[in-house]
């Protein structure tokens, strides 16, 4: 499945300049297109959300008295068809749109007017969604997010020569880390606030 990065190289680059100066050559451009997406994969993992915007058909158990189906790529744009299906050939009839309510924004559907029937894999959703539909919509719509990959992604290329160290020694100075590389603790706070809510 392709993600939709959370930011641009552009963006890293510019931030990378200090004092002035123009923007990094291309010499490290490699290093951090692999940078942006590698955190990118891994923001989706810490989100609990998919990034890119497509149309996606997946299958969800069903335990008894479920009434909730939590769908992994939000914010929601569609939901084409909701499928209950034991049998798992799913060539029945759709539930009815007016016998379920889509959460769009916490990418949730509740049925309130049919029982599902339980099962593994025995309701299937077509439905749109995700965080962007490219790497420019989702900056747009999710400036917090972009920044956050900013931040950790300058940060890592930043140590990239003591990936494993928690110091390192440059001629007179000394540049100090504190800890393993891991994510910044400000970029898991602006996380947190966009980690999916498990229910």
């Amino acid at each position: 499945m392709s993600i939709t990065t959370f930011t641009t190289l552009t963006r890293v680059k510019v931030h990378l300049a200090t004092g002035g100066a123009d923007p990094l050559a291309a010499t490290h451009d490699d290093y951090l297109n692999e940078l942006l997406r590698a955190y990118s994969a891994e923001f989706e993992r810490y989100l609990g959300r998919r990034s890119q915007v497509v149309e996606r058909r997946e299958q969800f158990n069903v335990e008894p008295g479920q009434h909730l189906i939590v769908l992994p790529a939000y914010p929601v744009s569609s939901v084409a068809t909701v499928i209950n299906d034991t049998g798992r050939d799913f060539d029945g009839s759709a539930i009815d749109s007016d016998d379920y309510y889509v959460n769009e924004e916490a990418g949730l559907i509740e049925v309130d007017n049919v029982s599902l029937i339980p099962g593994r894999g025995a309701v299937r959703v077509t439905w749109t969604g995700g965080l962007g539909t490219n790497t420019t919509a989702l900056v747009r719509d999710f400036p917090d997010l972009a920044h956050a990959c900013d931040l950790q992604t300058i940060y890592h290329f930043r140590r990239r020569q003591s990936l494993g160290a928690s110091g390192l020694s440059q001629g007179g100075g000394n540049v100090s880390w504190e800890g393993a590389l891991d994510l910044l603790p400000t970029v898991k706070q602006i996380l947190d606030r966009r980690k999916r809510v498990r229910f």
